[in-house]
């Protein structure tokens, strides 16, 4: 079932499923050129705040301002300031960008915005003529092609709402996946991303967002915040596929309202501990009020007073690098706090006192009718 919010996306979401396939054919991935080693590039500057991990070439041109690294990292690739790599980058990424706007479109949607969250899409040629946003999850579907293409051109902006998520099915992967934005780019918190970000000025990547793909800027700033972003060359068509991703416990432990409660989730391939995945809440239900996960997966915070108890239902998703990612559900219970004590003697002395209180306020009344 589609999830609609307006009649325009129901129309296009019809589009999508029933000429979507046939459509979609013609679409081509650019090639990235000297853009295809950077993870992250920008134009006027890059900023960094927080532990953010970099995989791939960071750089910045024709500005030469690179800064927050450290505590940020750069792994398996190399950062460069203005120099000559990044220049010859970014011109690489207008060609792709103008290759992006040469093809057309298969699904076009109209003016205002267009929130892509709940649909399932084919491969083709996306069209906004203003400004897309992601609201939930948006699916890819490969269709059991590893070379199929996914193409969305915006008009003006790409916004994603906190704790969003694009998740590709069926063999698609994220190096076919390309986000050509007419203007700026933001991901919300703990959004997990995935495909190359063309924007024709700045990308922002907000408090532990993550992309699988890459961050290119044409015009503007690259800004990052205790992100994660992974360079998503394409695997070879005979490479193997996705293992076993397994997520531990199988339980969490029950929560108390007013009580501190922390508990990590973990992924796993089956031989090691992945600690590069990526931690989201998805599907219906949610945590307790108060508690929150975190992309590291860490369950945390206070169940409030406004829970008064009762049994929460929700299913975490663990996403590796390589776009593989595994699923649990767990049921949380939280339970109101037993009073102590001492907070039962407070309470029974000040039902006393109001006792004592009321029957003297009666005596005097009656007292006074008396006389």
């Amino acid at each position: 079932m589609i999830r609609t919010r307006n009649y325009a996306t129901a129309y296009a979401a019809l589009i999508i499923l029933i000429g979507g396939a046939s459509a979609a054919q013609a679409q081509t991935a650019p090639s990235l050129g000297a853009a295809d080693s950077f993870a992250g590039l920008g134009s006027s500057t890059v900023t960094n705040t927080g532990p953010t991990v970099v995989t791939g070439d960071l750089g910045v041109s024709p500005g030469n301002a690179i800064t927050g690294f450290p505590p940020g990292v750069v792994t398996s690739g190399t950062t460069d300031a203005g120099g000559s790599s990044s220049t010859g980058a970014q011109t690489s990424v207008i060609t792709a960008a103008n290759a992006l706007l040469a093809q057309a479109c298969t699904t076009s949607f109209g003016p205002g915005n267009q929130d892509l969250g709940g649909l399932i899409l084919t491969p083709g040629v996306y069209c906004f003529a203003s400004s897309t946003s992601i609201t939930g999850t948006v699916m890819l579907n490969g269709q059991g092609n590893a070379g199929a293409v996914f193409i969305f051109r915006t008009g003006s902006t790409l916004v994603t709402a906190s704790s969003s998520s694009v998740v590709l099915i069926n063999g698609a992967q994220p190096c076919n996946v390309f986000w050509r934005v007419g203007s700026s780019a933001t991901l919300g918190t703990t959004t997990s991303f995935v495909g190359n970000i063309l924007a024709v000025a700045s990308i922002t990547l907000t408090t532990n967002a993550s992309i699988l793909g890459r961050a290119l800027a044409q015009n503007g700033a690259v800004t990052l915040d205790s992100n994660r972003v992974t360079r998503s060359p394409c695997a070879a068509a005979s490479g193997p596929s996705c293992p076993a991703i397994t997520l531990a416990p199988t339980t969490l432990p029950n929560g108390t309202v007013g009580v501190v409660y922390s508990q990590a989730v973990t992924a796993g391939n089956g031989s090691a501990s992945d600690t590069t995945s990526t931690f989201i809440l998805t599907g219906t239900g949610g945590l307790p009020p108060g508690l929150a996960l975190s992309a590291a997966g860490l369950v945390s915070g206070t169940p409030l007073s406004s829970g008064t108890g009762g049994t929460y239902n929700v299913t975490v998703r663990a996403t590796d690098p390589a776009g593989c990612f595994g699923t649990i559900s767990y049921s949380l219970i939280t339970l109101t706090a037993v009073p102590t004590l001492p907070q039962i003697f407070l309470v029974l002395l000040a039902l006393g006192l109001m006792t004592i209180g009321y029957l003297r306020l009666r005596r005097g009344t009656r007292d006074a009718a008396a006389g």
